[in-house]
């Protein structure tokens, strides 16, 4: 596969990984009154929300079994969309949905284009010291089919390093058949993006103006 292509595809798997997780954040604040669900801004929080409880989940199922979190993520996903449809047509949630917030989905588009741009144009790359200290432990995880409990063959000394972003990877690149350091590399960006959309909604909120969290986030 060609850069672009690659890249694609691990967005899709990294879409398909929080997918899940984020469904079932989004559901249970909308079934226990929290918030408007149909809100752009809290469908963007569930996104993040989700991606955190990946890595909750991930961390303490495959300190047992990564192939038993594999297949707890697809039954979970399974049960997240069955209950999309329970939730929407018998309990009817309220979904009003508001006007797209067209400028902060394109600063966060922008911003995961030009944090990709680098290793999508370029020749692929394993990154600097610390992406290779983190691709190690997922490259363990992917063969060993559990958390890293040591840094052998390297050291013997035992990881102490929380791996809840490494499982995220190693899931995206067992699913999607690609190279580790592409999944890596696609995270960083997309995550680092989130993070501006994160920092304009934060801005947006203390404010009390949408235009203040669009200046924040770029």
């Amino acid at each position: 596969m060609n850069n672009a292509l690659t890249f694609c595809v691990s967005l899709a798997g990294l879409a398909y990984a929080i997918l899940p997780f984020a469904l079932t954040v989004w559901l249970l604040a909308g079934w226990l009154g929290m918030c408007n669900i149909a809100t752009y801004r809290n469908v963007f929080l569930s996104i993040v929300g989700g991606a955190a409880c990946f890595c909750f989940v991930g961390t303490a199922v495959a300190a047992w079994n990564f192939d038993l979190f594999l297949a707890i993520h697809a039954t979970l996903l399974a049960a997240a969309l069955v209950a999309t449809v329970v939730l929407h047509r018998i309990l009817r949630l309220s979904t009003h949905p508001q006007k797209l917030p067209l400028a902060q989905l394109l600063v966060i588009t922008l911003a995961v284009l030009v944090r990709a741009a680098p290793f999508v144009l370029g020749a692929p790359s394993l990154g600097g010291d610390d992406a290779r200290f983190h691709l190690v432990l997922v490259e363990k995880i992917l063969r060993e089919r559990s958390l890293a409990s040591d840094w052998l063959p390297f050291a013997a000394a035992n990881t102490l390093y929380p791996q809840g972003s490494h499982i995220l990877i190693a899931f995206v690149a067992e699913i999607c058949r690609i190279p580790p350091h592409w999944a890596f590399n696609t995270s960083l960006a997309v995550f680092g993006a989130l993070t501006s959309g994160m920092i304009g909604i934060i801005a947006g909120s203390i404010f009390a103006n949408r235009k203040s969290g669009l200046w924040a986030a770029t």
